[in-house]
């Protein structure tokens, strides 16, 4: 009886250790089967384990598993083309993979493209509809993605720091008695820290203040969201005028402007409302660090549909007041379509990690995850920083290790170190 409990337990554990995988990167572009084309913003979903992600501008797409199974299927999916599935088994980590997809025989009704609104088509009421749609959408429980963060700062036209993460976005879902900003966070969990030029230590409005400015971009999305464009309280306040019409992909875009006061923008919205992007100008909306306000910024904010529910997928911000130049960019890795909770004491936790975290960064980890940089400039940044590229990377090794402003730990951050731990297996 032992003897065949003993195989039996070997025979487990062999085909788990066959199927279940630790750490399984992707890479590759996905494009149209006849022209070769790159489909931007195409959509790949791991349903076993419930994780989407969004191609680039270019079709392309890199993420890592942190745990797979070779029977895991990814689905890709583009409107107007046919589904296409893949066992990850069939997806070598260490190749460039081409993902053909096949345009969907459909007929296509005539569309009129114009350049002026017909008379029939009211921009007011039709944004009306489109915010309404969104905010019915739009999940209200939480939910967590992967995503990299990073913000960067010019003096007088030179680099005078630099920061980017990998980490975490969470939105805690709507907490009584929580302030409705503070909802959406950026937590670091692989971080690096240049060490600051003196023309930026100089123009810290206060030092102990000036936290890590991760979750600039996801503050600003939700003072838009609960304050601006995408209010329904709002929404009366602001003026619209059809800009133009186009097809992207067998789908209608309505391409809107809007003003407020001195904030102006344009706003991307499909037939079926679903907003994809919003550009905008002169948004006093960005709180800076450097010097405790919020101040006007431009900048854009995109929108990936999973299942018909709206994500943040980049939102790119840029400020400029004299001779000072800042940016903050977020982005999406992969998003969490399954459910997702915290309990009391870790969102208790993690509220009070988030604007000073404990730098860690492993170089790595970063580099499988991230290959090359995503900053272009980063030789820039090195050279007018005095370091060379180089020394820019020591830099990041040792400012690890430290608290991102010298103070004494509080309570929590033992346990919001443990909980961003923990988040790795997720993904």
């Amino acid at each position: 009886m032992y003897k065949y409990l003993l195989l039996l337990l070997i025979l487990v554990t062999a085909s788990f250790s066959c199927f279940s995988q630790e750490k399984h990167s992707l890479q590759g572009r996905v494009v149209d089967q006849k022209t070769q084309f790159p489909l931007p913003f195409a959509h790949i979903i791991i349903k076993s384990r419930e994780i989407g992600f969004v191609t680039d501008e270019e079709g392309l797409f890199a993420f890592n598993l942190n745990t797979f199974d070779k029977l895991d299927t990814v689905v890709f999916s583009y409107l107007g083309y046919e589904r296409k599935a893949m066992p990850v088994a069939n997806m070598p980590g260490d190749t460039m993979l081409k993902i053909l997809l096949t345009p969907q025989p459909t007929e296509l009704e005539e569309v009129v493209i114009q350049a002026s609104p017909g008379e029939d088509f009211m921009p007011v009421e039709f944004m009306t509809k489109a915010v309404a749609y969104y905010n019915r959408q739009k999940r209200e429980t939480p939910h967590i993605a992967r995503a990299y963060y990073k913000e960067k700062a010019k003096i007088d036209n030179k680099y005078v720091f630099f920061n980017e993460s990998l980490g975490y976005s969470i939105y805690m879902g709507e907490q009584i008695g929580w302030a409705p900003l503070a909802l959406f966070k950026f937590y670091c969990e692989n971080t690096r820290v240049s060490t600051p030029a003196r023309e930026w230590r100089a123009l810290l409005a206060d030092s102990t203040k000036a936290s890590i400015g991760a979750g600039a971009c996801l503050n600003f999305f939700r003072h838009f969201e609960k304050k601006g464009l995408l209010s329904q309280a709002e929404i009366s306040k602001y003026k619209f005028k059809l800009d133009s019409l186009y097809l992207e992909s067998g789908k209608l875009i309505n391409v809107i402007s809007f003003s407020r006061g001195k904030e102006t923008g344009t706003v991307f919205v499909q037939d079926n409302l679903e907003i994809t992007q919003v550009k905008f100008k002169n948004s006093k909306r960005l709180w800076l660090n450097a010097k405790q306000k919020r101040v006007k910024a431009s900048g854009n904010i995109r929108f990936t549909y999973f299942n018909g529910i709206p994500f943040v997928s980049e939102i790119n911000i840029y400020h400029a007041d004299a001779d000072l130049e800042y940016w903050n960019r977020y982005k999406l890795i992969a998003q969490k379509l399954g459910g997702f909770s915290l309990a009391e004491d870790d969102i208790a936790a993690l509220n009070n990690y988030d604007r000073n975290p404990l730098i860690t960064y492993n170089h790595a980890e970063w580099t499988r995850e991230i290959g090359e940089d995503w900053e272009v400039d980063i030789d820039s940044i090195g050279k007018d920083m005095g370091v060379n590229a180089i020394n820019l990377e020591k830099q990041f090794v040792m400012n690890a290790g430290k608290l991102y402003i010298p103070s004494e730990p509080n309570q929590y951050y033992e346990l919001a170190q443990k909980i961003i731990a923990n988040l790795k297996s997720i993904f």
